[in-house]
Order: C-alpha cells, then sequence, then structure tokens
C-alpha cells in the first residue's frame, strides 16, 4: 500500500464532520461513507464524530444506492457510562476480505468498555 492509498489516521477521523459542511441527507451521506471507508462505525460514533443524528436513516440510503454494510449489535458506553445496545455499521469492500462478525464484535468488546467498568 502506497502512502496515498493509506487510510487517513485516528487525527482526521474526527475532522470528517468539520471538513465536510451542511446537514443535508446528501452531506451525511457522503461524510458516513467516507468514515465508514476508515473502518466501522457505531451510533454513537456517528453522531458524536460526524454530527449525524439518525445514522441508520442515512444507512438505509447508503445501502439504497448500492453500497453493500452490514450491521452488527453490539454494546457500547456512552460517555456518562451508561450501556447501550446499538448498531455497528461495516463497509464490506471488493479489495478487503470481509471481517466476520465475531472479528468485528471481540475487537469493539476489548475497545469500547470504558475502563473500571462492569456488566454487572
Amino acid at each position: 500500500m502506497t502512502d496515498q492509498q493509506k487510510a487517513p489516521d485516528a487525527a482526521n477521523v474526527s475532522g470528517l464532520g468539520k471538513t465536510q459542511h451542511g446537514n443535508s441527507s446528501e452531506a451525511q451521506r457522503r461524510r458516513l461513507l467516507d468514515r465508514l471507508r476508515i473502518g466501522p462505525i457505531s451510533t454513537l460514533d456517528a453522531r458524536r464524530e460526524l454530527d449525524i443524528l439518525m445514522p441508520a436513516t442515512r444507512i438505509f440510503e447508503l445501502r439504497a444506492r448500492g453500497q453493500r454494510i452490514d450491521t452488527i449489535r453490539i454494546d457500547q458506553h456512552t460517555e456518562c457510562g451508561k450501556r447501550h445496545n446499538v448498531a455497528l455499521y461495516v463497509l464490506q469492500s471488493d479489495a478487503v476480505p470481509p471481517m466476520s462478525c465475531l472479528e468485528i464484535t471481540q475487537r469493539l468488546r476489548s475497545s469500547t468498555q470504558p475502563q473500571g467498568a462492569s456488566d454487572g
């Protein structure tokens, strides 16, 4: 992979919502698709990082336009520590072998639980 083909680093991910202005459906779809090309994103993260209040609607529209996007249900903690069952959206690409749901779930479990939080 050349430097030009590399995905933006994590510092640039949060900037997607700021660099692609507008609250139109088209602008939101563009932001969301750009972010999905970097990697999976959850409902809560799409709201917070991309300023998309109804990510499920934008996903529905992207699918209607031919994008292959999988949905995986995950538990994710909000910033105030409450656990919610939310959607994790994964863009499937012919260029990259798709991750299995198990792989994604295992990665997220290790990265989304706040330190010191318990399920009990």
